[in-house]
């Protein structure tokens, strides 16, 4: 049985296919990220690129989510904002 520990740091292994150009772009990534292996690059690309989809998607939730609020809500939101750079403010002042 794993515990929490292991399980993270527990990897698949997969097969893929992939173009040789892409492969190209994966190797010098590889050189410039300093990692220990293709898969090491490929899996740190992987982890970069989902992070950036993630929020790209919850920017564009965020966006269609102010476009669809009424004159009433948008106003309250621009007066939460304006509390909140206000606390900040005093916080870190």
């Amino acid at each position: 049985m794993h515990n929490s520990i292991n399980k993270r740091f527990y990897k698949e292994k997969v097969t893929l296919t992939l173009d040789s150009a892409v492969l190209n772009k994966i190797d010098r990534w590889s050189k410039k990220l300093d990692t220990r292996s293709r898969s090491a690059a490929i899996e740190q690309l992987l982890i970069e690129s989902l992070a950036d989809r993630e929020k790209r998607l919850l920017e564009e939730e965020t966006k269609n989510y102010y476009l669809t609020c009424s004159e009433e809500e948008k106003s309250e939101a621009k007066n939460w904002a304006k509390l909140s750079s206000q606390q900040v403010s005093k916080r870190f002042s």
